[in-house]
């Protein structure tokens, strides 16, 4: 059993998966290539219910073909702050593929702005001029001296 406590709403269901990502997804299935945006400040949460492994496998599948709005008790959230909880003291959790157990309650937080991203267009390549965001350049610029061209 899971229940999620979130800014803009909540549930307490039974369960196979919770995902959440780094801002919302479009579409029914659970697709990177479907977010928007990446810096909306918002997380993308997704879950459905099931109460039998059958339900489980079904689920599973309708996520991963595209179709999970053919689930039944499909909840969707934007939030930018949410818990899971669940019974148990601890859950595996894939983050980025990588598998771990982590202790519940589970806390995702949005922070936008705070991870800075090199966009491989700016970088110097056959005679181009890098294009040097305030961000990054705030990081890598030594006091008093510009590396912008």
């Amino acid at each position: 059993h899971v229940r999620i406590d979130a800014d803009d709403g909540g549930v307490s269901l039974e369960t196979p998966f919770v995902f959440v990502g780094n801002n919302p997804y479009g579409g029914e299935g659970v697709r990177p290539s479907e977010r928007a945006r990446l810096d909306g400040g918002r997380l993308g949460v997704l879950t459905a219910e099931a109460t039998t492994r059958r339900e489980a496998v079904r689920v599973a599948a309708l996520a991963a073909v595209g179709r999970l709005g053919d689930a039944s008790a499909v909840w969707r959230g934007e939030p930018s702050e949410l818990t899971v909880e669940t019974a148990g003291a601890s859950l595996l959790v894939s983050r980025d593929g990588e598998v771990v157990r982590l202790e519940t309650p589970l806390v995702y937080r949005s922070r936008p702005g705070a991870l800075v991203v090199i966009d491989p267009a700016a970088l110097p390549m056959r005679g181009r001029q890098p294009r040097i965001g305030r961000n990054l350049a705030a990081i890598v610029e030594p006091p008093g001296q510009s590396l912008k061209p």
